[in-house]
């Protein structure tokens, strides 16, 4: 498993265990690709326990988490969902972007979160599911999320503890990319993280939409380790992702750090916008 444990912050790996161990939900808040999966996924392997996660939208059904009855072999058989199945067998669940679930998917996690942490399938007899002592539940959301929503403060006041998830610093984010790309270039690799943390600073600021994640950064360095240039490795891991309006001002910034070409239509306020930021730059 691709994950270095000591590159998160060690209070919340030491206050992850403890929840787990007390047996509290926790809810991760990030932006996309800092991490808050990974770390779950290796929180669940390192105690050897199976995790489900779950994509949470629009589309996410009661019957997916609950249950439904299905005709099967000649007889109409209950079947459970996947958030039944994990708490009737101890396993642990993450719901992802649980800020872009439906209110009807919320109820039933209001349930779950209360103190008696118990769901009742109304559609199979009423049975009533406590869970199994092993069950774990985990959420994430990125509030800046397209589609998502401010999480209600009924739910949030069910999660004892809230992480929020920054991306790591240049140091540990070179880091991480060499852990999952064995990229050697490390003069070109903190060009390359240099440049991701100015687009997340024109993103902060309001100047772009594209956040450039780790992820990101992970395809941009294999694409390179594959042969190709900086200017297609870029286009094809980090441009191409970005809406169009916003293309020049994302070259603009990250031909200050890589070989890309100049934007076709440069402005004023582009120029502007890139004195502004190349102060930032030097104390990097």
């Amino acid at each position: 498993m691709k994950f270095d444990i000591s590159l998160i912050p060690q209070e919340i790996v030491k206050t992850a265990y403890h929840e787990i161990e007390n047996n509290r939900p926790l809810l991760l808040v990030g932006d996309t690709g800092v991490g808050k999966t990974s770390f779950i996924r290796f929180l669940a392997h390192s105690r050897g326990n199976k995790l489900t996660r779950i994509n949470l939208n629009g589309a996410t059904g009661i019957e997916e988490l609950l249950g439904k009855y299905l005709f099967k072999e000649g007889e109409t058989k209950w079947i459970d969902g996947s958030l039944v199945e994990a708490m009737r067998k101890g396993e642990w669940i993450l719901f992802d972007e649980i800020n872009a679930s439906t209110p009807e998917v919320l109820f039933v996690l209001h349930s779950l979160l209360d103190d008696d942490r118990q769901i009742q399938l109304k559609e199979h007899t009423g049975e009533v599911i406590v869970p199994h002592k092993d069950f774990r539940f985990f959420a994430s959301m990125n509030p800046r999320y397209v589609g998502t929503k401010e999480l209600n403060k009924a739910l949030l006041s069910r999660f004892p503890v809230v992480m929020n998830f920054e991306f790591p610093s240049l140091n540990n984010e070179m880091k991480i990319v060499q852990i999952h790309t064995d990229f050697k270039n490390e003069e070109l690799l903190k060009r390359i993280i240099k440049m991701a943390h100015e687009l997340r600073f024109a993103f902060r600021a309001g100047i772009t939409r594209c956040i450039c994640s780790t992820r990101e950064l992970i395809s941009f360095c294999n694409l390179l380790k594959s042969g190709l240039s900086e200017e297609d490795s870029f286009n094809f891991a980090v441009l191409n992702k970005c809406d169009e309006d916003e293309r020049n001002t994302v070259l603009s910034i990250a031909r200050m750090f890589i070989d890309v070409p100049a934007p076709k239509t440069p402005t004023n306020s582009l120029l502007a916008e890139n004195q502004s930021l190349k102060k930032k730059v030097e104390a990097l």
